[in-house]
């Protein structure tokens, strides 16, 4: 927290203290660098058997590396260890580079797509 306040490191809507309470503890998933948070993938129970991946984010100067798709991988494969068969993967629309990952890697595995809209507003 202290490296947020000092330099804002990462998006409030992609804070992985955002809706704490009702994150899935089971497939949740954070990346350390020499003892240091720099990443992760906030996942919610949406359903008893539908979980969704609502929130990744990996520190800017690591992002080239692939590290994201290292929280996905882990994230899935707990989840698949669940028994939890289906899963809703949310990506925003001007993330580019997540859009053509989504495209490319996910295509096999989409049934469905849809667009959803939501405003935030941080009260200090």
């Amino acid at each position: 927290m202290d490296r947020q306040k000092r330099t804002n490191w990462y998006p409030v809507h992609q804070s992985p203290l955002f809706n704490v309470p009702d994150f899935e503890p089971a497939n949740s998933v954070g990346l350390r660098l020499y003892g240091e948070v720099v990443g992760w993938m906030i996942t919610h129970r949406v359903h008893a058997d539908v979980i969704e991946y609502s929130s990744l984010f990996v520190s800017p100067e690591l992002q080239s590396l692939g590290r994201g798709i290292h929280l996905i991988i882990a994230a899935v494969k707990r989840q698949q260890e669940l028994g939890i068969t289906r899963g809703i993967f949310q990506v925003k629309i001007d993330n580019s580079a997540m859009l053509s990952f989504v495209e490319k890697r996910m295509e096999e595995t989409i049934s469905s797509q849809t667009s959803r809209c939501f405003s935030m507003k941080v009260l200090t």
